[in-house]
């Protein structure tokens, strides 16, 4: 009798562990046939679209739903302005546009990523087939404002949370609805490139933000230093005011309120090239920058050396002669997050959750950001100081807000040929509201305007959308 439980027993066991191998196995064939199925797929829409039709969905912050997997195919949000507002963000099934949510989250979208254990557990569920959920950081109220705020000029908009580094709204234009992607037609020119993170504008008076961190870090620092602007160059070929008339003397907080030139170009003399580029490197330029898997063009910036006329115009942002200055919509964002954030500079985020078919989360983002030192707490106060006064007295006080710590810094980049790209960075400083935005529009004309508006409208509007602040 003994015997005969033992055998039973071995009988048991043999069959548990051959059950479990037989599952195994045909996890793994299932696995390997999808993985061959997109292999095969190549450039098939038909295969695909059959692909996708058991894909996680993606949506915002506010749950309204991007991409999702019905009857059989892959449907995107049939809200108009917001299908456009994200689409360089979210991309398509078909992958036209690479560096997007739907390429790059592929594996998660599809389940293929999972382990043995959570194959498994779905498969008991009956739920194995069905990929993940992701949740973006960004809120679908905010992005249409932006999107519709920028009026049809082709440019970008960046909101962030400067404590966690999540993107509250993140739009590119000229854009399209994603079923004209799908089908190749009615592409408006450059529509596909997601001008938030891969486009690159001159920083035109944006740039002296840096200019201004280096002389404040600098031990040249002297809080008393002026110079006289009568809006002519002070030596052959140097800064000069763009429109030729003078501020008179400025010191940093009025030069840089008035957008001085002439007194940036010698705040850039004073520092002098190393010292500059030092500290746009240490904001992130030259340096390659990633938005979770999402790739982002560099920042960059050069200057030849022992020319102190050309280093006059990178000190003000203008690229002339053999200057390279080109940022990115996002890092410009991040410059504004930087100050306002004591000198942190966060890491951006975009993924807030990922979600299996039981529901289920497995990642979501750190309220303790991770961040690199910048500048110190002190230095940061005097950069706020600089912009808060421009939002009091500057070129920028249409974007105040009443009641709230703004600081902003506009910019004009002049393009040969062509009206002057727009640009605005600014903050709101506020433990509730921990907003920074960054706008660039390309041929809106000199000065702030149209992208301060747009700024203005996401800091309104995200304060308005969370009474109770944004968490």
């Amino acid at each position: 009798m003994k015997s005969f439980l033992k055998n039973i027993k071995i009988f048991f066991v043999i069959f548990v562990l051959l059950s479990v191998g037989l599952l195994t196995g045909l996890i793994w064939q299932q696995h390997r046939s999808q993985s061959s199925l997109w292999a095969a797929a190549g450039e098939n829409k038909h295969t695909l679209r059959s692909l996708y039709a058991l894909a996680g969905s993606i949506y915002t912050r506010d749950n309204i739903t991007l991409a999702t997997s019905e009857q059989g195919g892959r449907q995107y949000s049939s809200d108009p302005v917001l299908a456009a507002s994200v689409l360089q963000l979210v991309g398509d099934y078909t992958h036209i546009m690479g560096n997007t949510i739907e390429a790059a989250y592929q594996p998660e979208l599809m389940g293929n990523e999972r382990n043995i254990f959570r194959r498994v557990r779905l498969d008991f569920t009956g739920e194995g087939l069905r990929g993940d959920d992701l949740q973006l950081t960004i809120d679908s109220r905010l992005n249409k404002i932006a999107y519709t705020a920028m009026q049809g000029y082709k440019g970008a908009a960046v909101l962030l949370n400067y404590k966690t580094g999540e993107v509250l709204a993140m739009t590119s234009t000229p854009s399209t609805a994603p079923v004209n992607v799908i089908n190749y037609k009615n592409i408006p020119d450059t529509a596909l490139l997601n001008r938030a993170i891969n486009g690159v504008f001159p920083p035109g008076s944006t740039f002296k933000m840096i200019t201004a961190a280096s002389f404040i870090k600098s031990e040249r620092y002297d809080p008393n230093f002026t110079v006289k602007c009568t809006g002519a160059p002070l030596f052959n070929a140097a800064a000069k005011e763009i429109y030729g008339h003078g501020h008179g003397i400025m010191n940093l907080t009025d030069g840089f309120a008035n957008s001085c030139n002439i007194f940036f170009g010698e705040v850039g003399r004073k520092v002098g090239l190393g010292e500059l580029q030092q500290m746009a490197e240490t904001w992130g330029w030259n340096s390659p920058l990633s938005l979770d898997r999402l790739r982002v063009n560099t920042s960059r910036f050069s200057c030849p050396e022992h020319d102190e006329a050309i280093l006059t115009w990178a000190s003000i942002g203008q690229p002339v002669g053999d200057i390279i200055l080109q940022v990115t919509p996002l890092q410009l964002a991040l410059q504004a997050a930087t100050v306002a954030n004591d000198g942190e500079k966060p890491e951006p985020h975009i993924i807030a959750a990922r979600r299996d078919p039981t529901g289920k989360v497995y990642h979501i983002i750190s309220t303790t950001n991770s961040t690199k030192t910048v500048m110190s707490p002190e230095q940061a106060g005097l950069e706020r100081k600089l912009m808060e006064h421009a939002v009091a007295t500057g070129f920028v006080r249409a974007i105040d807000i009443r009641g709230l710590e703004v600081g902003a810094k506009s910019g004009t980049a002049e393009v040969a040929g062509q009206a002057a790209t727009g640009l605005i960075a600014a903050y709101v400083k506020n433990d509730a509201y921990p907003l920074a935005v960054a706008v660039i529009l390309e041929n809106c004309g000199a000065g702030a305007g149209v992208p301060l508006q747009v700024a203005r409208q996401l800091l309104v509007n995200s304060i308005a959308l969370y009474p109770n602040g944004i968490k």
